[in-house]
Parts: C-alpha cells; sequence; structure tokens
C-alpha cells in the first residue's frame, strides 16, 4: 500500500510541475495578447496543446493509482483522498499537501486562462465591430455601365459578410 501512495505522490509531484509549466507559459501568452503578436500566440497554443497531452499522461496514471488503492482497501468510486488516508492508516501530511497545491495551480492558471479569453473576446468583439462598420461604408447601391457612367441600381452591395 505504502508503494501505492508514494507513486500516486511522485504523479501528484509531476502534474504541480506540468501545470507550473502551464502557468508560465499562461502569463506568457497574456503578455503576447497585450502585444497582440499572432506569431508568438500561436507557438505558445502549440506548447499548450503538447502538456495537455503529457498531463492527460499523468491524470489516467493517477487515476489507475487510485483505483488499484481502493480496491485493495474497498472504498467506492467517490471516496476522496482523506478517506483512503483514513482507511489506509497512513499518515501522509505531504500527500495532502502536494494535493493541495496542485489545487492552488490549477486555480491559478484557470484564473490567468480566464482572463486571457476575456483579452481575446474583447478583441474579437472589436475586430467584429470594426468589419461591421466598413460592410456599412461599402454599401453603395450603384454601379458602372459600360460608358463609365454611374448607374443607380438599388442594390446594396457588401465587401464583408461575416464575423469573425
Amino acid at each position: 500500500m505504502k508503494e501505492l501512495l508514494l507513486l500516486l505522490q511522485r504523479v501528484l509531484e509531476k502534474e504541480i510541475e506540468i501545470y507550473d509549466e502551464f502557468l508560465n507559459l499562461a502569463n506568457l501568452k497574456n503578455k503576447v495578447l497585450i502585444e497582440q503578436n499572432i506569431e508568438k500566440l500561436d507557438t505558445i497554443t502549440k506548447k499548450e496543446e503538447e502538456k495537455i497531452l503529457e498531463l492527460k499522461i499523468y491524470e489516467e496514471k493517477r487515476e489507475e493509482i487510485i483505483k488499484k488503492i481502493k480496491e485493495k482497501i474497498g472504498l467506492k468510486e467517490g471516496a476522496k483522498l482523506e478517506d483512503i488516508l483514513k482507511e489506509t492508516g497512513e499518515k501522509c501530511e505531504d500527500l495532502i499537501e502536494i494535493r493541495d497545491k496542485l489545487k492552488s495551480k490549477i486555480l491559478e492558471v484557470k484564473g490567468l486562462n480566464d482572463e486571457n479569453m476575456k483579452m481575446i473576446e474583447n478583441t474579437l468583439s472589436i475586430i467584429n465591430k470594426t468589419m461591421k462598420t466598413l460592410g456599412e461604408l461599402t454599401k453603395t447601391g450603384k454601379s458602372y455601365t459600360k460608358e463609365g457612367k454611374v448607374e443607380k441600381t438599388g442594390e446594396e452591395t457588401r465587401t464583408f459578410d461575416t464575423e469573425v
């Protein structure tokens, strides 16, 4: 049992490392969004995708370890870490501390991602308003005849028709 708990601890520590990297990327993304540097934003997004795949592997490992522990001690699916530790009789303050640190990192990354998402939404809103304004300015309802004279057609033409 102790081996499984130590393995769980190592997996949680690795998840914290990955979330630290996510946090660094989210901070960098924040700066890049302010600078409006699309190329750097694309690079950061690709790195985030790589980290997501790496994190998925560790989450699966964590779930597998927890499932084994629960099976060994006969706990239900919804049991929490505290329940597991009570049943095993193990005193693992380190494990609880690591879990709390992981929760904190996740919330920190989420907060920064929410802020970044808001900046992206605001930028898209500005772009859409600009596109709409440009579309309104290009409504002419006029065309040219073969002779080069302006002819009112009664139809409105639109250069831009879609939202970004």
